[in-house]
């Protein structure tokens, strides 16, 4: 399979880490911001190939945060996302996630059996402490006094609660910069881009 890598300071003109020095000013945690430029890009590149689906390596432990994340924090709508496939719609291409009953451990376990290289750095933006760290040991200590636990706990969640969400009725429109979907005028990446590079032509 062909292998693209987007070039965020060439293709738009800042990195990741242009981004940090204007993380006050963007008004959002660095795992937030580079969640809006992922699912910008990939989306983007998506759409430029033509293609079905975008296939994600979110895993059993990615989901179970999510999902322990939204419902403390009462975000019902985002749980709506929060699906193994979500179909296209709006200007977004299809998402699945054929990882998403998997554990990363399990993931790792496969690859280094299969001696299949992965890279084994941690994010360098990864938090290291804070609420998000937090539900990531309470649900890794459910787990180990409780096996099955996140792999029953998200699949009740995706089988049972999910569907009971009333859709959004929300009408999307198209970023007046870039032409991209967006619930606003401008759509989250251009907004970042304004602030970090100071034009989004």
């Amino acid at each position: 399979m062909e292998y693209i890598i987007c070039d965020l300071k060439k293709d738009y003109g800042f990195s990741l880490d242009d981004v940090i020095k204007y993380s006050r000013r963007v008004g959002r945690p660095i795992c937030s911001i580079c969640g809006v430029i992922k699912r910008y890009v990939m989306n983007k590149i998506a759409l430029d190939l033509g293609v079905d689906a975008i296939a994600t390596g979110h895993n059993l432990d990615d989901l179970a945060q999510f999902i322990f994340s939204a419902l403390f924090g009462g975000r019902a709508d985002e749980l709506r996302k929060l699906t193994l496939y979500t179909p296209s719609e709006s200007g977004f291409v299809a998402r699945i996630k054929p990882l998403g009953m998997l554990s990363g451990y399990e993931i790792t376990l496969y690859a280094d059996i299969e001696g299949i290289e992965y890279v084994k750095v941690t994010c360098p933006y990864a938090p290291t402490s804070g609420f998000r760290v937090a539900i990531a040991r309470v649900l890794d200590e459910l787990e180990k006094e409780h096996p099955g636990f996140k792999r029953y706990f998200v699949s009740n969640i995706i089988r049972n609660i999910i569907p009971r969400i009333t859709p959004s009725t929300e009408e999307m429109k198209r970023c007046k910069y870039c032409g991209m979907p967006t619930s606003t005028d401008v759509c989250a990446f251009c907004r970042l881009r304004k602030i970090v590079v100071g034009d989004v032509n």
